[in-house]
């Protein structure tokens, strides 16, 4: 029978902030590969749709990505303040 463990907190914090930082890409990614398929039915006027849309995924995947840097300074400052009380 295995047991399972849970992860130690510094690995499940890089794994929360790495899931961050893929999902904000994602969100990117997909936000601005709609924006320029759709900006194929406007014509010439699409280059002004897809740079619009392109800076709504630029938005929405930074916000993700700024969740993940949090995480990642929390658990830092955390750390440091514990590492602190220990000596």
């Amino acid at each position: 029978m295995s047991t399972q463990h849970s992860p130690p907190p510094t690995a499940q914090a890089h794994r929360d902030a790495a899931y961050r930082f893929a999902v904000g890409a994602l969100y990117f990614a997909v936000i601005s590969g709609v924006g320029s398929l759709v900006a194929l039915l406007f014509g010439s006027f699409g280059i002004v749709v897809s740079i619009l849309v392109s800076l709504v995924g630029v938005y929405v995947g930074g916000i993700e990505v700024a969740r993940g840097i949090d995480i990642v300074v929390r658990h830092a400052r955390s750390e440091s303040r514990n590492g602190a009380e220990d000596v």
